[in-house]
C-alpha cells in the first residue's frame, strides 16, 4: 500500500511541472500613459432640418355652446444655421420658414350668427347716411 501511495506522489510531483510550462514570463509593467478625455461633442458648423405636421380637430364650441365646426390641414417648414463653440459657450445664429395650411370649417350658429357679433365697427354697414 506503501508503494501505491509513494508511486502517485511521485507521478503527481513529476507531473505538475509539464502543467507549468504554458505560464508566460514576467514581463516588465509598463507605465501608466495618460489619454485625456475626448470632448463631448464639437458644437461648430451649419446645420439644415425640416419639420412637417398635421392638424385634425372634429368639432369647436364657443362659451355658448354652439358648434362651430372644425378645423384640418397640414404644415412644414425648413430651418438652417450655424454654431460656433469657444470652449464651454456655444454662439449661433439660426432662421426658418414655415407654412400651414390648417383651415377651420365654419358652420353657421343657431340662432344668429356668431362671427358677426365680434365685428369691428368699421366692419358693419351704415346705418345713417354716411
Amino acid at each position: 500500500m506503501k508503494k501505491i501511495v509513494w508511486a502517485a506522489a511521485a507521478a503527481a510531483m513529476l507531473a505538475t511541472p509539464a502543467f507549468a510550462a504554458d505560464i508566460p514570463r514576467r514581463q516588465p509593467v509598463a507605465d501608466t500613459v495618460y489619454v485625456p478625455a475626448a470632448p463631448a461633442g464639437v458644437w461648430t458648423g451649419f446645420y439644415v432640418g425640416a419639420h412637417l405636421g398635421a392638424g385634425f380637430s372634429s368639432n369647436f364650441r364657443n362659451d355658448i355652446g354652439y358648434s362651430l365646426g372644425g378645423a384640418s390641414g397640414f404644415f412644414g417648414g425648413l430651418q438652417a444655421g450655424y454654431d460656433y463653440q469657444i470652449n464651454r459657450i456655444v454662439l449661433g445664429a439660426a432662421g426658418d420658414i414655415s407654412y400651414g395650411s390648417i383651415s377651420r370649417r365654419f358652420v353657421s350658429a343657431a340662432p344668429t350668427d356668431v362671427r358677426a357679433r365680434f365685428a369691428p365697427a368699421s366692419a358693419m354697414p351704415c346705418r345713417t347716411t354716411c
